[in-house]
């Protein structure tokens, strides 16, 4: 019982923590398809508390694949966000097309996304 009293507490503040962390605000828009067929995107939350928590560049022997992931940012953000592949986060101005969801995260206290910056065509990244 007092294992399970040590988790539950972890948890607690754990989440507070990592809410006091969340220093950005984003709009979290998911994709949608209009009656026509035509796709747009939804607003699913327009005050979705988040971080950048920067690039992560794995150890891999294949030199290209530093090229993949050169774009790649990880937001965190609180882990009751039912967050998507496919959603986007807008952040500043800027858009981050989400690739990925961790599905096992610590103690539930923060889920964590990977996305790539949206850049338009023609336009060079910041």
């Amino acid at each position: 019982m007092n294992r399970v009293r040590r988790v539950r507490n972890a948890r607690l503040h754990g989440s507070a923590t990592a809410t006091a962390l969340f220093s950005a605000s984003a709009t979290w828009q998911r994709p949608t398809l209009s009656a026509a067929g035509v796709e747009t995107w939804g607003t699913v939350s327009s005050s979705l508390a988040c971080r950048i928590l920067g690039n992560t560049i794995g150890s891999s022997a294949n030199p290209l694949d530093l090229f993949a992931q050169a774009g790649d940012v990880r937001i965190a953000m609180p882990y009751a966000t039912a967050i998507k592949v496919g959603d986007r986060l807008i952040i500043d101005g800027r858009t981050y097309n989400i690739t990925d969801v961790e599905h096992m995260p610590t103690y539930g206290v923060q889920r964590i996304a990977t996305a790539r910056l949206s850049v338009p065509y023609g336009e060079g990244s910041a």
